[in-house]
């Protein structure tokens, strides 16, 4: 009894993670385990990977950037203005996009680095 409980203590998320692919796997086989679906989830996770792998680098230097959403937000937003407003093509639009995250991030670490103020409250007001 011991080891399944160190097991799910251990391996709680995994479990919980499994039981409900099992779950939504009986309630709606048609749609929720198609290969479509599968895609779908890991395209929509890749873009939080990619920044959770840039948080951590962060992190790893000892501060916290808070403004990580509200940049992809607004970098997500600037590019679609770009491509259906504006009428810019797929590759500028994207580079205008970069352009403007990296700016801000670039303004923000300048403002940190400056004024000595603690990671979070540099970028808690972005």
């Amino acid at each position: 009894m011991d080891k399944v409980k160190n097991f799910i203590k251990q391996y709680f998320v995994l479990v919980i993670l499994l039981f409900l692919i099992i779950l939504f796997g009986v309630l709606q086989p048609e749609s929720f385990l198609t290969m479509s679906n599968l895609f779908t989830v890991v395209r929509q996770s890749s873009i939080m990977g990619i920044a959770t792998i840039g948080l951590l680098f962060v992190m790893i230097a000892g501060g916290i950037d808070l403004s990580l959403g509200s940049v992809i937000s607004l970098q997500s937003v600037l590019v679609a203005v770009l491509l259906t407003q504006v009428q810019l093509g797929l590759i500028p639009s994207y580079l205008a996009g970069l352009l403007v995250s990296t700016l801000i991030g670039l303004v923000t670490g300048i403002i940190i680095v400056k004024t000595n103020i603690f990671p979070m409250i540099g970028t808690l007001a972005l």
